[in-house]
């Protein structure tokens, strides 16, 4: 299975051009990504100063879930899981992939990666 994943570090400023969603909406790989952070209720958070470290699946990621995945996780009933999936991919502050080899570090939803 292909796996697409790309990470980038998020430095937002005060500027809403810079901030994390602005970042992904700028870029069509990442529109279903997009389209579920609004399902989650997560646009204004992501929206703030940061900065955060954001796993970015491409829609190439999403892509290979099993079909209705996507459809299933946008549900109402669903907005907790969905949330914690999504802040799973988030961390406050900025990581560049070499800072990772030095040990965990803890995600937006209190897991560690």
């Amino acid at each position: 299975m292909k796996l697409s994943l790309l990470i980038f570090a998020a430095l937002a400023q005060a500027s809403a051009a810079n901030d994390v969603v602005s970042m992904l909406s700028s870029n069509e790989n990442f529109s279903t990504l997009v389209s579920l952070v609004g399902a989650a209720g997560l646009v204004e958070a992501l929206s703030s100063t940061g900065p955060f470290t954001v796993f970015a699946p491409t829609n190439d990621a999403f892509d290979n879930l099993p079909e209705g995945t996507v459809d299933e996780l946008k549900l109402a009933e669903n907005r907790d899981m969905l949330t914690s999936i999504l802040t799973y991919h988030v961390i406050d502050g900025t990581f560049l992939s070499t800072d990772l080899a030095d040990g965990p570090v803890e995600t937006l939803n209190g897991a560690e990666v």
